[in-house]
């Protein structure tokens, strides 16, 4: 290994335990496990199928 590249690999070597850190943070944010409690479950359940209005509304363009 020439000098110049013994000298990168070096910086290299320092730096990537604080990537790794970074990348598996934001894979622990991103996937989360399904809440324990069930009350929170059903609120979470309940706002992601939270509409404007109901599906059977009259007040539609086709009739």
């Amino acid at each position: 290994m020439n000098p110049k590249t013994e000298h990168i690999s070096k910086h290299l070597n320092h730096l990537l335990p604080i990537f790794s850190l970074d990348v598996l943070s934001r894979y622990l944010r991103a996937v989360r496990p399904p809440p324990q409690n069930l009350a929170k479950a059903k609120k979470l359940g309940e706002e992601s199928t939270a509409r404007k209005r109901p599906i059977s509304s009259t007040n539609n363009q086709w009739g």
